[in-house]
């Protein structure tokens, strides 16, 4: 079977894009810029992007194995964070927090890969909210993205009741929205 990756980039600052790879092999790649006719597309998600690479493979969401979200930390000794800081001249709080974050407000030392197939299993193996949690945090997760309609819809479909139940218990104890936008939640999962 193959193994279809769709990654997502840009999306908590600028430059949303989607790419997807289906084997190994790039079968789309594009700005959000494109289609919703905003240079940079400040603060959007990349949305449209990610539908136009899966309508380009004429697949569907639920076929999609790997959601990859690349962040690259930024050493504070290179010239693209201080650039960054200079960029902000007239708000230092913005200025700060590119001198310490790299232009981002949040970002991962590793490349964040997390499929629904993963995150099903999870959720299928946990009997508790808690489980749920202790799995997650021993797979090195500290957040989640999630976009509210596409995961309501979905693990509408996917679970059982008792599965659900344990989702709910764990959105509502377990995790702390940071932030929610345009459809999309950001989450930092709670520590033991």
């Amino acid at each position: 079977m193959a193994l279809t990756i769709l990654g997502l980039s840009g999306a908590l600052s600028h430059d949303p894009s989607a790419a997807l790879y289906i084997d190994g092999k790039l079968i789309a790649a594009v700005e959000e810029e494109r289609f919703v006719r905003d240079k940079h597309a400040k603060n959007r998600m990349p949305y449209e992007s990610a539908k136009f690479c899966l309508e380009q493979a004429g697949i569907k969401p639920s076929d999609v194995d790997v959601v990859a979200i690349p962040f690259a930390p930024i050493s504070i000794f290179e010239k693209a964070r201080w650039h960054y800081a200079k960029r902000y001249w007239y708000a230092p709080d913005r200025a700060l927090d590119a001198i310490l974050m790299g232009n981002r407000r949040y970002y991962s030392e590793r490349e964040l890969i997390f499929g629904v197939k993963s995150f099903k299993k999870v959720v299928g193996q946990a009997d508790s909210a808690v489980r749920m949690l202790d799995a997650l945090h021993k797979m090195g997760f500290t957040h989640l993205m999630v976009r509210y309609d596409l995961f309501n819809s979905w693990s509408s479909k996917q679970f059982n009741d008792n599965e659900k139940w344990i989702l709910k218990r764990f959105f509502d104890g377990h995790l702390i929205r940071l932030s929610s936008d345009n459809g999309y939640g950001l989450f930092e999962l709670r520590s033991n």
